[in-house]
């Protein structure tokens, strides 16, 4: 038999219709997976995003409680130190009521003088944990804020 005659057998053309429609659903199947890979794509970047907000999410609440700690400790140093002038001066008084004692007062006078300065600092430092603590509730505002835009 010739070509021509092949072509034109049923068989043939059944075959044929079977091929083009074999391509058909091939070439769909290929757009499926590809809008399927893009739909994987979106979906690994948006499980990214949300692992970043989370990890952003908790820096405000381990810094705000090392703030609070801090404060807490600064302030029972406070209160040491202003129970330790309140001692020093009672020595002092008691001191200075005892003849023959100037070397020690004037030693005393020096530890008490001192004292202001120690609490300064401490007050300083309780002010900038403070300052810490404020600048720490902005940024979770921020975060959330940041967070809400992506």
């Amino acid at each position: 038999m010739d070509f021509k005659s092949i072509s034109s057998s049923k068989a043939f053309q059944v075959l044929k219709d079977q091929l083009q429609k074999s391509q058909a659903e091939l070439d769909h199947c290929r757009t499926l997976l590809e809008k399927l890979q893009v739909n994987k794509d979106k979906l690994i970047w948006q499980e990214r995003e949300v692992n970043v907000k989370v990890d952003l999410s908790g820096i405000p609440h381990r810094v705000s409680l090392n703030c609070e700690s801090s404060i807490a400790v600064l302030k029972q140093n406070r209160e040491k130190v202003v129970d330790e002038k309140n001692m020093l001066a009672l020595k002092l008084e008691k001191s200075s009521r005892e003849p023959g004692r100037n070397q020690i007062i004037s030693e005393f006078k020096a530890l008490v003088s001192s004292l202001p300065g120690e609490m300064g600092a401490m007050q300083t430092e309780l002010s900038k944990c403070k300052d810490d603590a404020s600048e720490l509730h902005s940024l979770r505002a921020e975060v959330h804020s940041v967070s809400d835009i992506l």
